[in-house]
Formats: structure tokens, sequence, C-alpha cells
């Protein structure tokens, strides 16, 4: 799954520098966030947005989608959290 995820990133990052765009990749809504997956640099608000992009509820699926959690494993704990309060808020 880690390189379909990272051949996906590979050919944005193409598609946005020969359209002459920001990488998206990169984005994260103009939040930098705190730094959760230090093995990828993935940051809490990315496993936001990308969690609320796929109505994604496990840490195992934040990993499926953006590779946070997929080396180590030690982040998993705090990525379900994220996701737990993430869900909980929107509840309200």
């Amino acid at each position: 799954m880690h390189c379909s995820v990272m051949g996906m990133e590979a050919l944005q990052a193409a598609i946005a520098q020969y359209r002459g765009e920001k990488n998206p990749i990169n984005e994260d809504d103009g939040k930098d966030g705190v730094i959760v997956c230090k093995c990828f640099g993935v940051t809490d608000a990315k496993i936001r947005n990308v969690a609320r992009a796929n109505n994604l509820h496990a840490a195992e699926e934040i990993t499926h989608y953006c590779k946070a959690g997929g080396a180590c494993g030690g982040c998993l704990g705090k990525i379900q959290e994220i996701l737990d309060d993430l869900w909980a808020e929107t509840a309200k």
C-alpha cells in the first residue's frame, strides 16, 4: 500500500510542477500543525484533513491514505486519539 501511496504522491507532484502549481501533497489548508508521524513528517492537520475528506475512523486507514504510522508504528496511538477527538467534535 505504501508504494501505491508514494506513486500517487509522485504523480500529483509531477502534474503540479508541470502546471506551475504548488505541490498538493505539502498542503495542509494553510495550517502547519504539529508533526505526529516523525518517520513521514505527517502533521495532525493533515491527518484531520485526510480523515474528513475520506471519512476515516481508524489509524490503519490513515496509514493507507498518507503513510502516517506505516513505518515504526509509534504514532498509531496518537493518530487514533486525533481521529477519536475529530469525530467526537463532529458528533456534537
